[in-house]
């Protein structure tokens, strides 16, 4: 699902989500479910979701978290009553982003109670990515991680949670879904963003003694390469294509989900 852009805009979306082997052999579908939006030349977002594999209706948990949080971002980006300006001139890009959290959260509890099922059987996490004029920002609750290009440097602008116990996490259904939400820092000068799940993690990072880290070999020649096909149809499929190739396989059996956004116009200065 690429997001062509308008005619002029800085940003170009594209991505895929692909069920893993595990639920292929089960004959379920991808839990994973993601979403973007540009908003003109002002600014671009991603959600992405994973529904929990524990959640029986963790899919469409995630299909309305995601749908909620773009949503709630893209009322920030209507322009004023003169047709210039918009809230998110104003509106910091962390508040912004946390309140599309609280939207997520909201809409899947609505959905729930409409459903008359508990919300536990929706959980999900959630990443939401910001691209608002020349600032990146992120918000995250449970798995997944988000790598920026700035210049030729990769920044790990949102790192995997620490995890004592294998599906340890704290989903967006969670009533502290608030206290487990990571905000980032606002980053300047980028030119591309890649945002993935946890089934693209043991490929995309690389766990060092201080943290985890972008996996160099990739993201550089990545990045390189989707750039011209980003926005177009062509981009999600390179993407697609990628993700059920038989080196990520091999890695991980869950589902995966990779989206990219790129822009031609970076500048500025990181500010993290």
């Amino acid at each position: 699902m690429s997001v062509p852009p308008p005619v002029g805009c800085r940003y170009r979306i594209s991505g895929a989500a692909v069920a893993g082997l595990s639920h292929q052999s089960e004959g379920r579908l991808c839990e994973d479910i993601w979403e973007g939006a540009v908003f003109g030349v002002a600014g671009a977002a991603v959600a992405v979701a994973d529904g929990l594999g524990s959640a029986p209706h963790g899919r469409r948990g995630a299909m309305v978290a995601v749908s909620a949080a773009i949503e709630a971002l893209s009322v920030f980006f209507i322009p004023g009553p003169d047709g210039e300006g918009c809230d998110a001139e104003h509106e910091p890009n962390h508040a912004m982003v946390r309140g599309a959290c609280r939207a997520a959260h909201n809409a899947v509890f609505r959905y729930a109670s409409a459903c008359n099922i508990s919300s536990r059987s929706f959980a999900c996490t959630l990443i939401v990515l910001l691209w608002n004029g020349n600032q990146v920002t992120t918000a995250r609750i449970g798995d997944g991680a988000v790598v920026c290009l700035q210049g030729g440097e990769q920044i790990l602008l949102s790192a995997p949670q620490e995890r004592r116990y294998v599906n340890e996490v704290v989903p967006l259904t969670d009533e502290g879904y608030e206290d487990a939400c990571v905000i980032s820092s606002d980053l300047s000068c980028v030119t591309a963003c890649a945002i993935f799940t946890d089934g693209c993690e043991r490929l995309f990072l690389e766990k060092k003694p201080d943290g985890y880290h972008p996996h160099e070999p990739f993201f550089l020649p990545f990045f390189s390469a989707i750039e011209p096909l980003a926005g177009t149809p062509e981009g999600d499929r390179a993407i697609a294509n990628l993700l059920v190739s038989d080196k990520f396989i091999s890695f991980s059996e869950d589902d995966k989900t990779l989206v990219v956004v790129t822009t031609n116009e970076g500048s500025g200065e990181y500010t993290g």
